[in-house]
């Protein structure tokens, strides 16, 4: 638009130039020649201006097109992932590493509004191990926007023999301005292990990173095993992060297993009503569940959640979270698919099972007692300003294990590994 401004101005001078020339000629060859010549110009604006208004129209339906294009491709990537987990023939292609375009291919068209389409190809790469190409095309005034969704998925495969990891960050494990006591297991992480701000580790077995082990300066890390890590070498192969079924239509899902459901109003609603609450069996709840206001929260075996889990998150009174192990010897813990925080309005925290972010395990700034018996296992793991009592973590594979090889060989639970998006 600048560019059109400044050129009407020029036209606008020669205009004015020309007609002082008319008025001191009074010549009529003069003033035909001038009157075509300004007509020329203006044409010549006019025909600029409509280019650029034709322009800037085009961009913006071609990013208009691309957004929905985008959308569309994710949206088969979705449905390839529900046909891995779902269509038993797509299933049993993918665990063979038998899928291609004759057998793994599929397309909508249109898909939801008018213009919108999108077609798949997932191909194996190996057993349970396949790569997704999905592309999404949007038409609106005869410009077509597309984009292409490319993602790779692996079956998730649990240990065995058993796990033998105390504490495991996925990504990093970051332990600051706090104490920290680490039993009967490894701690290991495939990115960076850093102990800072004034904290004491004790670790009664094996310290393990993929990349670096880092011990700031008035900081203790005890070591009752071997440290291993690139400034300590060799360092360890990395892990794969254990895979849970929470909700596939798998039997030996969390979801399908529940002894209760609730949807997370459901849950909140329960504890504003029952302050002191005492569940037994397999809890799942499709949402988060915060746990505060003077709650006290007791699990008498798993506690599954779609989303984060909180305890003393913004509370005004303190709050209580226990997981005991059944008298039954079922399984015990907390899972979840979003983050665990442990707050500071967090009374004591006692869970006897495993403890499972898929995300993000972080307990800071509390003064409380946290004990847990069984292990932690999350995408990263912090602790942050929890000196005043030392936080427990004891290893036991029976809690450990029992949850990581509750899903049998053929289950179809997948995780992405790589998703990217191309034009």
């Amino acid at each position: 638009m600048e560019k059109i401004y400044n050129l009407g101005q020029k036209i606008l001078k020669e205009i004015y130039k020309m007609k002082k020339i008319i008025s001191k000629k009074q010549n009529s060859g003069i003033v035909l020649v001038t009157t075509l010549l300004i007509m020329t110009l203006l044409t010549a604006l006019a025909a600029f201006f409509i280019g650029s208004v034709l322009s800037e129209f085009k961009i913006s339906a071609s990013n208009r097109g691309g957004t929905i294009g985008f959308y569309v491709a994710e949206s088969g990537v979705e449905e390839a992932i529900y046909k891995v987990k779902n269509d038993s023939n797509f299933r049993t292609n993918f665990l063979n590493g038998t899928l291609n375009s004759s057998n793994g291919s599929f397309s909508r068209n249109p898909y939801l509004i008018a213009g919108s389409s999108y077609s798949v190809v997932v191909t194996s790469i190996a057993p349970g191990e396949a790569q997704i190409i999905s592309t999404g095309k949007y038409t609106s005034g005869g410009i077509t926007a597309q984009r292409i969704v490319n993602t790779k998925i692996i079956k998730g495969v649990n240990p065995n023999p058993p796990w033998g990891n105390t504490m495991f960050g996925s990504d990093e494990v970051e332990i600051s301005g706090s104490k920290v006591n680490i039993a009967g297991g490894d701690l290991f992480a495939n990115e960076d292990i850093e102990i800072e701000a004034f904290s004491n580790v004790n670790a009664t077995n094996n310290v393990y990173s993929n990349k670096d082990i880092k011990v700031g300066g008035n900081c203790v890390l005890t070591v009752g095993g071997e440290k291993r890590a690139q400034n300590y070498p060799p360092a360890p192969d990395p892990i794969t992060m254990p895979q849970i079924d929470f909700d596939s239509s798998n039997p030996n899902s969390w979801l399908n297993q529940a002894t209760a459901v609730y949807t997370d109003k459901q849950f909140s609603d329960l504890l504003t009503n029952n302050p002191n609450l005492t569940l037994s069996g397999i809890i799942y709840v499709k949402g988060s569940v915060s746990v505060g206001k003077g709650q006290s929260l007791t699990i008498n075996g798993l506690l599954v959640a779609d989303s984060d889990v909180e305890v003393g998150q913004n509370s005004s009174g303190m709050a209580t979270l226990t997981v005991n192990k059944p008298a039954n010897g079922n399984p015990s813990g907390v899972l979840t698919k979003g983050k665990i925080k442990i707050k500071k309005n967090a009374s004591d925290v006692y869970i006897n099972g495993l403890v499972y972010a898929n995300d993000e395990f972080k307990a800071s700034d509390t003064n409380s007692q946290l004990t847990i018996i069984g292990g932690i296992i999350s995408r990263k793991v912090q602790f942050t300003n929890i000196s005043t009592k030392t936080a427990q973590i004891t290893y036991d594979n029976e809690r450990v294990s029992q949850i990581l090889n509750q899903e049998n060989s053929a289950s179809p639970t997948v995780q992405v590994e790589h998703w990217e998006e191309n034009y």
